[in-house]
C-alpha cells in the first residue's frame, strides 16, 4: 500500500491540482464503473443462464417430436401393411365370389340343358 502526497501537479490544461484529490475522483469513477460491470456481469449470466433453460426445454420439446414422428412412422408402415393384407384379401374373396358366380352359372346351364334334353 503506496501513500499518496498531497502535493501539486499540473494537469493537461496547466492549471494546478491536488494530485491526491484526482486521484481519488479517479478511484472513485473507476469504481463506480466496477459496479456498474459487476451489475452487467449479473444481469448477463442471468441472461445466459434463462437461454440455457430455453435451449433444454427446446432440445426436450425436439427429443419429443422426433419421438413422435418415429411411433406415427411405425404406426405408418404398420397400416401400410394392414391396408396390403386386407387388400389382397379383398382380392382373394372377389375371386371367390367370381368363380363361385362361375360355377353357379355353368351349373345352372347344365341343369336347363338336362331339363330341356329329359322334355325331348
Amino acid at each position: 500500500h503506496s501513500s499518496i502526497s498531497s502535493h501539486t501537479i499540473s494537469n493537461s490544461n496547466g492549471k494546478k491540482s491536488n494530485s491526491s484529490s484526482e486521484y481519488r475522483d479517479t478511484i472513485h469513477q473507476l469504481e463506480v464503473k466496477i459496479e456498474a460491470l459487476k451489475g452487467d456481469n449479473v444481469k448477463l449470466e442471468k441472461e445466459n443462464q434463462r437461454l440455457k433453460n430455453s435451449m433444454q426445454v427446446a432440445e426436450q420439446r425436439v427429443k419429443s417430436s422426433l419421438y413422435d414422428q418415429m411411433l406415427l412412422h411405425h404406426q405408418i408402415q404398420s397400416m401400410e401393411e394392414e391396408l396390403l393384407t386386407a387388400k389382397a384379401s379383398i382380392t382373394r374373396l372377389t375371386r371367390e365370389v367370381e368363380d363361385r358366380k362361375f360355377a353357379r352359372h355353368n351349373r345352372e346351364e347344365k341343369d336347363k340343358k338336362a331339363a330341356e334334353l329329359h322334355l325331348q
